[in-house]
């Protein structure tokens, strides 16, 4: 028995468990192998599968841009519902946004959702009467390091898998793509067809006109001061109404979508959001020669910026390096439309990039500085 337990030991060590000898040919079991990896894809295809479109009480499908509105559309039933502003719409981070429309992320979740994003935006002015200047003119990423290349292959499989036009450049189609660039030090780069800009302080009022032509009640100029919450089931917290300095909102759900101000209003609820206050810097330039509305947004992530055109100039921007939080208690309460105190120190390592990409930024005024607040 000893000697047979030996040899079923030392077969199984070399792909045999029926203890036959070892020079004896036998099929190895790579059929397994080969099912298991076929259930995995086809498990993944699955996974990402778009999801179906929502329906109304009464059964009828919802547009595309359901999803986008969360207050009012993200519940099938939800008729009774307020938006509460605190002083204008778009008045806090969204005035003053880049208006950059990008439709590959970095998952295939994140991906799934730019798209319900892309054709909201795309439907938006048909459906609310309302032109937001949604253009769909592409973006270019480049590439200054092999380390960045791989991630920007990794982008344009990940958008191929979603049936998304995308494919990589070398330096030479960089350059016949964008005029205005210069490939020098580009080791390559990704043309994403289907991004798009749009203005953003239209596209957020545009969005509070479809809402309230279906009968979502707007109410600006309220503060939200505090939560009710009960006891429930469990030890869990219910809420049940919403407090302002105008008086109170019964409700069962709220939904905190208050930009800057998030992480403060989260916490009235005991919620601990992960935003917090930044600012930001984007500059306007005067007229330069080759920016047309076609040219694609450029996103330069080792230089730490991007770059967009905007009525015959340009919009440069930076993804600050060295971004600076903002508390916000140093915020006044009636902040709205505002801009922080402007720092070209701060934004000058940016700018320097972005004239080495873009040489015709090096002899254009800017015409304009942006200071401003977003929620990072």
């Amino acid at each position: 028995m000893r000697c047979r337990e030996r040899v079923a030991m030392r077969d199984t060590i070399s792909g045999r468990t029926d203890g036959t000898a070892e020079g004896q040919n036998q099929p190895k079991p790579k059929a397994k192998t080969r099912t298991k990896v076929r259930r995995y894809r086809q498990k993944r295809v699955v996974r990402h599968r778009p999801r179906p479109r929502p329906r109304s009480p009464e059964g009828e499908e919802l547009p595309d841009w359901f999803l986008e509105f969360p207050d009012s559309y993200d519940e099938p039933g939800w008729s009774d519902t307020v938006v509460l502003e605190r002083s204008q719409v778009a008045s806090g981070t969204t005035w003053h946004a880049a208006g950059l429309m990008t439709r590959t992320r970095g998952t295939h979740m994140q991906t799934e959702l730019a798209g319900y994003s892309r054709d909201f935006y795309r439907d938006l002015a048909t459906l609310s009467g309302v032109d937001i200047g949604y253009y769909p003119n592409g973006s270019l990423s480049v590439a200054r390091t092999p380390e960045r290349l791989t991630e920007l292959r990794y982008a344009i499989t990940l958008a191929r898998h979603h049936g998304l036009p995308a494919r990589e450049l070398t330096p030479g189609e960089i350059a016949a793509v964008s005029p205005i660039l210069t490939a020098e030090g580009l080791v390559g780069g990704a043309l994403f067809e289907q991004d798009a800009t749009v203005n953003p302080g239209w596209a957020a009022y545009a969005t509070a006109k479809a809402a309230v032509d279906l009968g979502v009640r707007l109410v600006e100029g309220v503060r939200v001061t505090g939560f009710r919450l009960r006891q429930g089931p469990g030890g869990t917290r219910r809420l049940t109404a919403v407090e302002t300095d105008r008086g109170t909102v019964e409700c069962e759900v709220a939904v905190i979508a208050a930009g800057l101000w998030s992480r403060e209003l989260g916490l009235l609820a005991g919620a601990r959001l992960a935003l917090h206050p930044a600012e930001h810097y984007w500059a306007q330039t005067d007229t330069v020669e080759g920016a047309t509305r076609d040219l694609p947004i450029v996103r330069d992530l080792d230089g730490s910026i991007y770059v967009r055109h905007y009525r015959g100039g340009l919009i440069v921007g930076a993804f600050e390096p060295d971004g600076r939080p903002r508390a916000a208690s140093t915020i006044p309460a009636d902040f709205s439309f505002g801009e922080f105190e402007p720092d070209l120190e701060h934004f000058g390592r940016p700018l320097t990039r972005a004239r080495e990409r873009v040489p015709a930024l090096a002899g254009t005024c800017l015409l304009y500085t942006s200071p401003s607040p977003r929620d990072s």
